[in-house]
């Protein structure tokens, strides 16, 4: 009789044993583990924590979200990048089995077959799930103002063609209206300063020849107009900034014509940033530029 009731409790006792294995199974949480190759543009080395990065399956969901579409320019310029990556294959979204390239510096990709979407997560809520958050030039751009100067405009450009961006802020001197201040930060801290006597600048980052930027100045009469514009291609190699040449041009009476008329000269003489003095360049006149 011992022998029959044991035998009825068998299946019971199976059936219990495998819900309980079941349901311990469903509490471990798939982890998705980061791998990190190389290190920042600075040198840094990646940490002990940023090396440690994970992500659960239900991680990875609230991110996706949260997160907004973006294009390759803004996650370019307004997005760190970092060199810890989680890369999962064949991912369940939705029903559809998409591949998934997560940076560290909050973007990440989804590959659907031929489709490649960019997303970008800015909202607070994502901190928690990445190394860095989304870089936020405004308030970049307030921490670095002083009562001396006023920022004029925010550049971000990528100094070392490492993916991560940096970035330069123009300050105009709120006294004296013809002194600027260039100021240069790479993972936000300053690493270049410089004075610039002019009307006004800007820089121009639509560039062809290899610089990473060209800074425009000019200079104006006591009536308002200019009467001199000054390109400075800048390039950069050995964490240094240099230029080759830069563009002087000039409105006044021509000696060949004697019309009043734009004459543009080359002036060339490879000085480090730092170093130059624009009018000391422009003495060494190498002729006019065509």
């Amino acid at each position: 009789m011992k022998n029959i009731i044991l035998i009825l409790l068998m299946p019971l006792y199976i059936f219990s044993s495998c819900k309980g294995q079941d349901k311990e199974e469903k509490q471990k949480p798939e982890v998705y583990k980061a791998k990190c190759e190389g290190e920042y543009s600075t040198g840094q080395k990646t940490t002990e924590r940023e090396k440690k990065w994970s992500l659960t399956k239900s991680d990875v969901l609230s991110i996706i979200s949260l997160s907004k579409e973006i294009d390759a320019q803004e996650v370019h310029y307004t997005y760190p990048i970092t060199p810890c990556n989680i890369d999962i294959k064949g991912f369940n979204l939705k029903g559809n089995k998409v591949n998934l390239f997560i940076n560290g510096g909050s973007n990440l990709q989804i590959t659907d077959g031929s489709k490649i979407t960019i997303l970008g997560c800015d909202d607070p809520k994502c901190q928690k799930y990445f190394l860095l958050p989304k870089e936020d030039m405004n308030d970049e751009a307030e921490s670095v103002n002083d009562s001396n100067y006023k920022v004029k405009n925010t550049y971000k450009v990528d100094f070392d063609n490492d993916k991560i961006s940096d970035s330069i802020i123009i300050k105009q001197k709120t006294e004296q209206q013809q002194e600027f201040k260039m100021e240069m930060y790479k993972n936000g801290n300053l690493f270049f300063s410089k004075l610039f006597y002019c009307d006004s600048m800007l820089l121009d980052l639509q560039v062809k020849y290899g610089q990473i930027f060209n800074i425009k100045i000019e200079n104006k009469d006591q009536y308002g107009n200019v009467f001199r514009k000054v390109t400075i291609p800048v390039l950069f190699k050995n964490k240094e900034f240099y230029i080759e040449k830069l563009f002087v041009a000039n409105f006044g009476i021509s000696a060949k014509t004697g019309e009043n008329e734009w004459t543009t000269k080359e002036v060339s003489n490879k000085t480090n940033l730092e170093d130059l003095d624009i009018d000391t360049l422009e003495s060494k006149d190498n002729g006019d530029y065509k």
